[in-house]
């Protein structure tokens, strides 16, 4: 006679896993946001209820506007780019043309280096003194180097550039799937 629901005991590894290290973390940041914590009241254990002040001062805080907006914007066209540059190409990728190989091997370079190379890669690019400028001014196109990275205006456009360069191969996987 079989046990029955033995074979629910094949996804209690799982389940374990995702309450220590998904569930119990969850639950346990809600409730010491709604607590007054410093490094001291945390290890005394002594820290006192303030409910949702902390929300409260988060949401009235210039800071957490500027970062929201700075949020959806680097999430937007970061989807958009890697969805719009990915269907693109997954279309030219249907034709056969000259060199098609070798373009889709030079495609997958950004993909497959560890991303530790790329951030690398596209600090020295948006640097001040980085491949982007040096380009820019011996075109005649700038006179002096603009600041990629630490310009508040333009910070959010070269990540989200490098992001949607990092990441638009896989959405051209997809719709080249969806395509066949």
């Amino acid at each position: 006679m079989k046990a029955r629901g033995i074979h629910y005991l094949f996804i209690l590894p799982a389940l374990i896993y995702i309450v220590i290290f998904g569930i119990y973390p969850t639950i346990y940041n809600v409730i010491l946001s709604l607590k007054d914590v410093s490094l001291i009241t945390y290890i005394r254990g002594s820290s006192r209820f303030i409910g949702l002040s902390n929300y409260i001062k988060v949401i009235r805080d210039p800071v957490f506007h500027r970062t929201l907006v700075n949020t959806i914007i680097f999430t937007a066209l970061s989807i958009f780019f890697q969805m719009l540059i990915g269907f693109l190409l997954a279309l030219l990728f249907q034709y056969d043309f000259p060199l098609k190989s070798l373009l889709q091997s030079l495609i997958m370079i950004p993909w497959v280096i560890p991303i530790i190379v790329s951030g690398s890669f596209f600090k020295w690019f948006f640097s001040d003194n980085g491949m982007l400028n040096n380009f820019l001014v011996s075109l005649g196109l700038i006179h002096e180097p603009i600041r990629w990275i630490t310009s508040e205006s333009l910070a959010i456009f070269s990540l989200t550039f490098a992001t949607y360069i990092l990441g638009f191969r896989k959405s051209q996987r997809s719709y080249m799937k969806a395509l066949k």
